[in-house]
């Protein structure tokens, strides 16, 4: 689809009448494509980066490496958390390949502090066994974070917190171009 924005000044609350217009560039649209479905490989499972943010936190001086933060929401529900039940959440700098960031969560199986998703269960529940308890929410320091350059967030399930025998197939959450930046230290991102 190919849309345009007018902004119209009129005599008429209605729009009509004596009109002056000015016609925004139109901008071509295609049907929505999630970039969270884009997985790589092979195996199976499904989900999504809901939401995410980068916080400066002004309070700490521009040299203190700590005041940059990110912070995510999203899901991963997958049939492979059999014998792996720690959930790996990393955060990857496509420029330069290097990992800056990552948490690890525990048994995905077992109801835990923000992975509670009961509509990825509604939806996936007869085909994904921890589509119930799917769901990450994530505050990470990352003093690596590098404006300008593009992120991927990866989500893969492992028998243990150093990632060992982890899925073979990663679940790639959609590519994040970081051009904006919040002020604050994120403390209402969860809200």
């Amino acid at each position: 689809h190919r849309l345009a924005i007018v902004s119209r000044w009129t005599t008429d609350p209605a729009g009509n009448g004596n009109a002056t217009d000015y016609w925004f560039a139109p901008q071509t649209f295609t049907a929505a494509q999630p970039a969270s479905r884009a997985v790589r490989g092979t195996g199976d499972g499904v989900g999504a980066l809901d939401k995410w943010a980068v916080f400066i936190n002004p309070a700490l001086s521009s040299d203190n490496s700590n005041r940059i933060f990110f912070f995510a929401i999203g899901w991963h529900a997958s049939n492979a958390v059999t014998g792996r039940p720690y959930h790996d959440i990393m955060l990857i700098d496509n420029t330069t390949g290097q990992q800056v960031g990552g948490a690890t969560y525990g048994n995905p199986m077992l109801p835990a502090r923000d992975t509670s998703r009961p509509d990825i269960a509604r939806l996936y529940g007869n085909q994904y066994q921890n589509a119930g308890e799917s769901g990450f929410k994530i505050g990470l320091q990352t003093p690596r974070f590098t404006f300008g350059h593009r992120y991927t967030l990866v989500s893969r399930y492992a028998s243990d917190e150093n990632g060992s025998n982890a899925v073979r197939q990663s679940y790639y959450l959609g590519q994040i171009n970081q051009d904006m930046v919040n002020y604050g230290d994120g403390h209402d991102f969860f809200n």
